[in-house]
């Protein structure tokens, strides 16, 4: 299972809607944050005609094992669609919070 979110960093003030953002990826009980990134290169046919090329990597963030942590939903003015990971034992310790654009995407993590 994979998703894109973006990453709140301060939940107080809007960042741009193209910064900050996650894929997250759910293996067996691991949660992994990851940050795509672009590798640009040059490659050279036959004919000897360079060109330029992209190749997606991810950028490892973080993981989180699925038994530490607990979901809360919260919203702001900024972030109607929020997800806060806390510490499974010490609830006031936030781990991580997460924004998706609807609704939807929000009840599918």
């Amino acid at each position: 299972m994979s998703t894109k979110m973006q990453e709140v960093l301060c939940n107080s003030e809007k960042s741009l809607p193209d910064k900050h953002i996650r894929d997250i990826f759910l293996f067996n009980d691991i949660l992994v944050i990851t940050k795509q990134v672009q590798i640009r290169g040059k490659a050279t046919t036959k004919t000897t005609k360079e060109r330029s090329i992209s190749t997606c990597c991810y950028q490892f963030r973080s993981h989180l094992r699925i038994c530490s942590f607990k979901a809360e939903s919260f919203a702001t003015q900024w972030y109607p669609y929020a997800i806060r990971l806390v510490d499974g034992l010490e609830e006031d310790r936030v781990l991580l919070e997460l924004s998706a654009r609807s609704e939807e995407e929000r009840t599918s993590f």
